[in-house]
């Protein structure tokens, strides 16, 4: 079955791979900011600079699908759940509010704390932050 949806992760642009087909599900775009600073100047004029950053989240994710992404981000080499960095460079395709699909190099920043049911995760986010485009 074919993907619906373009989010991927990968330690390359050549090397992203589609989260529907590393987990099964799709995750969804719930905030995206295109900028991390907005300015007013002395005019009124507002001004934005810095970098993207956006925002994953799955409904519901297995234990085994979170370790699948996990493993497949590079968080982990396979050894254990809670032996990962908090936060790894990755190449992230995302997409934005208006429906069109960008690739990204980003901290992809994990929880710093899991809410779980008896099988699996629920409103699971991933951040991403200082995101520059790939």
């Amino acid at each position: 079955m074919a993907a619906s949806y373009e989010y991927s992760l990968g330690p390359s642009v050549g090397g992203l791979v589609n989260i529907e087909t590393m987990i099964g599900v799709a995750p969804y775009t719930n905030a995206f900011r295109p900028w991390s600073v907005q300015r007013t100047s002395a005019d009124g004029t507002v001004r934005s600079d810095g970098y993207v950053n956006f925002e994953w989240t799955f409904s519901y994710v297995t234990r085994a699908m979170l370790f699948a992404l996990l493993v497949g981000s590079g968080l982990i080499a396979g050894a254990s759940y809670w032996n990962y960095e908090p936060a790894i460079s990755v190449y992230v395709r995302t997409r934005d509010p208006f429906g069109s699909y960008y690739n990204f190099l980003a901290q992809m920043i994990l929880p710093d704390g899991w809410e779980f049911e008896v099988r699996g995760y629920t409103n699971l986010v991933i951040r991403f932050t200082n995101a520059v485009a790939a």
